[in-house]
């Protein structure tokens, strides 16, 4: 058997919560997570998961804070801080993009009506992505898909939910 410890031996050694604690730190993982039940919508699977607790001092938990600073350090980078916001007031559109606009309504219900009376659509489709391709190229932006098959390019996941770009612009998605 191992050695006995004396009662003051004991009472130094740290405790197990104060060791797991230490061991959080180190990798970084937070020390205060929230525990929070989520349900899987399709499959009706519920599972457990554990969610940083977010705090901003390092009194509360340290690995949090220092994410949070970090967080707020790539803000000001980007431009979060400015006191102004900057104009982002679109142009009007010239002739040639109301015209292609235009077209492109015109192709979109041709589309519609072939679509109704069952007929191969492949042409249009084909006329229609040309066409989405000439709008985006004079800066009219992203159009949003409207037939079966286009491709969609908007930058959701690229993250337009970011307040700014580092250029100083507002990121834009096209309307659902």
């Amino acid at each position: 058997m191992g050695t006995r410890l004396s009662r003051a031996e004991r009472m130094r050694q740290p405790l197990a919560r104060d060791v797991l604690k230490a061991v959080a730190v180190d990798h970084g993982v937070c020390v205060r997570p929230f525990t929070v039940r989520r349900i899987e919508t399709a499959t009706g699977e519920t599972m457990v998961v554990d969610v940083p607790c977010g705090a901003t001092q390092a009194a509360k938990c340290a690995p949090c804070a220092d994410r949070a600073q970090k967080l707020r350090m790539q803000q000001c980078r980007e431009g979060w801080h400015r006191d102004t916001e900057p104009d982002l007031t679109a142009d009007d559109p010239d002739e040639r993009q109301r015209g292609l606009m235009a077209e492109r309504a015109d192709l979109v219900q041709l589309r519609d009506e072939l679509a109704e009376l069952r007929q191969d659509t492949a042409t249009v489709d084909g006329l229609l992505a040309e066409l989405d391709e000439d709008l985006a190229r004079p800066g009219v932006g992203e159009t949003w898909p409207s037939y079966p098959g286009a491709r969609s390019r908007c930058p959701r996941s690229a993250g337009c939910m970011r307040r700014r770009t580092a250029s100083g612009s507002a990121p834009r998605c096209s309307p659902p």
